[in-house]
């Protein structure tokens, strides 16, 4: 039997309603609207109560899960610090279309 390239990392039939990411609690909460500054996204990392939401209708909900979680790792290991937004959103977007491919 030959092995799979993917890594399954979650049972993919169900968002989890929490996550841990190095070490810290993450609550991810299903939302049906997610404004930032104006403008409709996808997904969005809150720092300051550990939470990501997630758009509920979306075209790859798991890609945007796998995006925020990005997002948590750069800010809980403080790699984020002094990154402009759009640095940490390019970045992030850098390593999602890198990585996703292989652990969808």
């Amino acid at each position: 039997m030959a092995k799979s390239s993917k890594v399954k990392l979650f049972n993919r039939d169900v968002i989890p309603k929490t996550i841990r990411v190095m070490g810290v609690k993450i609550k991810i909460r299903i939302k049906n609207e997610i404004i930032l500054d104006g403008s409709e996204c996808f997904g969005l990392f809150l720092p300051d109560v550990m939470e990501i939401h997630l758009l509920r209708d979306q075209p790859d909900i798991w890609n945007t899960l796998y995006h925020e979680l990005l997002h948590s790792c750069l800010q809980i290991s403080g790699n984020a610090e002094g990154l402009t937004y759009q640095k940490e959103e390019a970045l992030v977007i850098a390593i999602t279309s890198g990585m996703f491919p292989f652990i969808r």
